[in-house]
């Protein structure tokens, strides 16, 4: 019980020192969400997708929105199931969380 109880807690706590690594969190670091490797950019172009599909026009001119991500991606309940098995998985800690605080697509 003790053991499951202390797992718990260092969830929560890697959760928020991986919001607050992100590039809008407190610590205004260059990491990247868990597992991305690259930015979302570079992913979503490799896929054939433009600035466009994200920003909504190209050339782009303000910042996307985690909407947009929805668009493709669900929300957080749906990504929650996505990502079942990480551990832990941050999406269903972070139901009202916004896309763009641990994901980025570019500097």
């Amino acid at each position: 019980m003790r053991r499951h109880f202390l797992r718990g807690i260092l969830a929560v706590i890697l959760a928020a020192l991986a919001v607050a690594a992100g590039p809008w969190g407190p610590l205004g670091g260059a990491a990247r969400a868990a597992g991305d490797k690259e930015y979302l950019a570079i992913r979503h172009m490799a896929r054939g997708h433009t600035c466009e599909t994200c920003h909504k026009e190209d050339p782009p001119k303000t910042k996307t929105s985690h909407v947009a991500c929805m668009g493709c991606h669900g929300d957080a309940k749906k990504m929650a199931e996505r990502t079942k098995n990480s551990n832990p998985n941050p999406h269903a800690y972070a139901p009202d969380m916004v896309c763009t605080k641990c994901h980025y697509g570019h500097k």
